[in-house]
C-alpha cells in the first residue's frame, strides 16, 4: 500500500505504453497489478489490457520500471505478504 501511495503521488506519470487508442501510465499499470495480485497475473493478461505484443510490452515495461513484468509482480506479492 505504501508503494502504491508513493508511486501515485511522487512518480512521473509518463506514458509507458501506447497502442492505437490506448495509453497506460506507470501508475495506472501499477494500480492494475496491485488490484489483481490475488489472481494469476500472466504476461498474456497484462498485454490483453492494452492490446500490444508481449515482447514489446516486456521491453517497454523493463525500460520504465527497471525490471521485467513477472519480476515486478513477484516483488509486489512478496511486499504484500510482508505487510500481512
Amino acid at each position: 500500500m505504501l508503494v502504491v501511495h508513493l508511486l501515485r503521488h511522487y512518480a512521473e506519470s509518463a506514458h509507458i505504453v501506447t497502442s492505437e487508442n490506448k495509453s497506460l501510465t506507470c501508475v495506472q499499470l501499477q494500480d492494475y497489478i496491485q488490484t489483481h495480485l490475488s489472481r494469476d497475473l500472466s504476461l498474456t493478461e497484462l498485454v490483453s489490457v492494452i492490446n500490444i505484443s508481449s515482447t514489446y510490452f516486456a521491453s517497454v515495461f523493463k525500460q520504465a520500471m527497471g525490471i521485467l513484468p513477472h519480476q515486478y509482480v513477484i516483488e509486489q506479492r512478496v511486499e504484500r505478504a510482508k505487510l500481512m
